[in-house]
């Protein structure tokens, strides 16, 4: 490809990297990121005109399921686009709720003993990471009560932790599976609405994968279509937040 037709799409770089950082401009950001892996002669280009080399900080993400079932059709999912985050270069943490039981948040428990150890232990966890990725079942048309109680406890304030630092700034990709048509997309819909009222930056892109009891086998998703928009989305997820960590570190 000739660089005549490159330099329209640098110029427009150079605009969203002295606007404001938006949803928006981040979107760009990361469609012309994945323009260059389309049109590899142009690969170079892009690598180092955002500065992504080897020696950059690790991306840290934080990846969960809100079913805690053994056997949990979003957890196989959720393996896919860990793998898609990972080849991109990610250190990705998979925690199981079922390991940090919480009980039903209560103002008084919390008044009269503040937040228990669980929920101080996870909100350190969500600290440490750069990125979110959950993959969250549809219950009743809405989330899953153990995904919602978490990040209820979650945003309050400890003593050493104010109420919504853990989430705040960070990117995140929704994934979904259901036995339904749908695949969990209703859930979604308050999911990302509950998690951009806490200051978290939810990626436009989703996957959910309708009829889950047959799309689904032992070993995750049996379609390679699929399976492959759950790496892809974990990539973008890692991609996403290596534009956004390197816009703060110019100081724009």
């Amino acid at each position: 490809m000739e660089l005549a037709t490159i330099l329209p799409s640098l110029a427009v770089i150079l605009v969203i990297r002295s606007a404001t950082c938006t949803l928006l401009t981040v979107t760009h950001i990361e469609n012309i990121f994945l323009f260059s892996f389309e049109h590899q002669d142009n690969c170079l280009v892009f690598e180092s005109f955002f500065n992504l080399t080897k020696g950059n900080s690790v991306t840290k993400i934080l990846a969960l399921s809100g079913s805690t079932r053994n056997d949990s059709f979003n957890k196989k999912i959720l393996k896919h686009a860990i793998t898609g985050a990972e080849v991109a270069g990610a250190t990705v943490t998979n925690i199981d709720l079922r390991d940090f039981p919480l009980d039903l948040y209560d103002g008084d428990i919390e008044a009269g003993q503040g937040l228990p150890e669980k929920a101080k232990k996870l909100k350190k966890i969500f600290s440490q990471h750069d990125a979110l990725l959950f993959a969250l079942p549809e219950y009743n048309s809405s989330l899953s009560g153990v995904f919602k109680n978490t990040i209820d406890w979650l945003s309050r304030s400890s003593s050493s932790t104010p109420d919504l630092s853990c989430f705040s700034g960070k990117v995140c990709a929704l994934i979904s599976a259901s036995p339904g048509k749908l695949g969990g997309m209703r859930g979604l819909v308050h999911a990302r609405s509950m998690l951009e009222s806490i200051n978290v930056m939810v990626m436009p892109e989703q996957i959910c994968v309708g009829d889950a009891l047959e799309a689904i086998g032992i070993d995750g998703v049996k379609d390679d279509k699929i399976r492959t928009s759950l790496e892809k989305l974990g990539l973008s997820l890692t991609r996403l937040t290596q534009r956004i960590s390197f816009r703060a570190t110019q100081h724009i």
